[in-house]
């Protein structure tokens, strides 16, 4: 359930701002590509402030590009997403934003790359990675390195 409540919360902020071209989800995704895909489309075009309570927050906190930070993890650039880990965690709507933001990641991403990332965190980013990541079944069905760690904090 969590993850079809990501998808439309997604869906609604990227028809708020640009609404995705067929061209965008092209052929039959894999597992989690298609979440990439999203978060490409959504986080690489430009904003106006308000349409991102995330990229509003690190912009305005960390004076970081949120955006292209999540652009550029969406290709497995490991400094990207490891930079993404440490604004973990943030308050109300940008700490929900970043939550599902993460969580798409991890499903795009795989287990074996996004734990090892996590993995070279220190202790109190990884406990905040994973207290911000959905626990939907499927999605630990499908990464569970990741969901493990949560057991040896």
């Amino acid at each position: 359930m969590p993850r079809y409540l990501l998808a439309f919360v997604l869906g609604v902020a990227i028809l708020s701002g640009r609404a995705a071209t067929p061209d965008d989800f092209s052929g039959p995704p894999s597992y989690g590509e298609k979440d990439l895909q999203r978060l490409r489309s959504f986080y690489g075009k430009p904003h106006a402030a308000g349409i991102s309570d995330a990229a509003d927050a690190v912009r305005r906190y960390y004076k970081a590009d949120y955006g292209a930070l999540v652009v550029a993890a969406t290709y497995q650039d490991r400094s990207a997403l490891s930079t993404l880990m440490s604004f973990s965690p943030m308050d109300g709507g940008a700490g929900e934003e970043h939550g599902d933001t993460l969580t798409l990641l991890l499903s795009g991403l795989g287990d074996d790359f996004f734990s090892s990332v996590l993995k070279s965190q220190p202790r109190a980013v990884r406990q905040s990675v994973l207290s911000d990541l959905y626990w939907d079944t499927d999605l630990k069905a499908h990464c569970p390195k990741t969901f493990r760690m949560r057991g040896n904090e």
